[in-house]
C-alpha cells in the first residue's frame, strides 16, 4: 500500500525502483517493507536546477518479505539519516544502517549519542562513556600496525562483552545492547 500524505509530494515507481520528491522543508518519516529477497539500496538525493546532486546512499541492505524499516530524514542534515531494521519482523531494532558515506569518527558520534540515550544508571552510562573515549584516542592515534589495529580490536570487543554482560543482567535493554554492538561491527569494518 502507497500513501501519499506530505502535501507538495510526489512519488513515482517503475518495476525496479521508487521516487519519493519532497518539499526541501521539514522532516519525513519512511516505513518500507520488504516485499522479496534481495538487496536494497536508498539514496538521498537534492535536486538543483534539475541537476541531482548525491547526499546520502545506503547500499545493499539485506531485506527479506519479513524485513520492515524506519527511518527519518530531517532537511537540515539529511546525511546523518539512520536507518532502523527489523530483519524478523518483531518490531524490535535488530540493525542500524549509516550511510556509506559515514566515517569511524560519526560512528563515534552516533555511539556516545546512544549510550547518552540509554536510561540506564549514571555510572554505567559515564562507564560506557570513558570506553568510548578511549577507544576514540587508540583509534585517531596516528601509526597503524598490526599492534595497533589488534589493540583497537581488542578494546571493541571488550565494549561488545561488557554491553552483553550488561544486557544479560537487564541493564541495558536488549535492543539497545544490539544497537551498541552494530554501531562498535561497522567502527571495526571502517578501520
Amino acid at each position: 500500500m502507497i500513501t501519499e500524505d506530505i502535501p507538495g509530494s510526489t512519488f513515482l515507481y517503475s518495476s525496479d525502483s521508487q521516487h519519493i520528491f519532497l518539499p526541501k522543508d521539514g522532516t519525513y518519516h519512511f516505513v518500507y517493507k520488504g516485499i522479496g529477497d534481495g538487496p536494497t539500496t536508498v539514496e538521498i538525493q537534492d535536486f538543483i536546477a534539475d541537476v541531482a546532486i548525491p547526499l546520502a546512499t545506503y547500499s545493499d541492505i539485506p531485506t527479506t518479505p519479513s524485513t520492515s524499516a524506519t527511518f527519518a530524514v530531517n532537511s537540515q542534515n539529511p546525511e546523518k539519516t539512520i536507518i532502523k531494521i527489523d530483519t524478523n519482523n518483531d518490531g524490535e531494532t535488530d540493525e542500524l544502517v549509516v550511510s556509506d558515506e559515514t566515517d569511524i569518527s560519526d560512528l563515534l558520534t552516533l555511539l556516545k549519542e546512544k549510550i547518552q540515550s540509554l536510561d540506564i544508571k549514571d555510572k554505567l552510562k559515564n562507564n560506557l562513556l570513558k570506553n568510548i573515549e578511549n577507544l576514540k584516542k587508540k583509534i585517531e592515534k596516528k601509526k597503524r600496525n598490526d599492534k595497533s589495529l589488534i589493540s583497537i580490536k581488542n578494546k571493541i570487543n571488550n565494549i561488545i562483552n561488557k554491553a552483553v554482560k550488561k544486557g544479560k543482567k537487564g541493564k541495558i535493554a536488549d535492543s539497545d545492547v544490539r544497537e551498541i554492538i552494530n554501531l562498535l561491527e561497522q567502527i571495526e569494518s571502517a578501520l
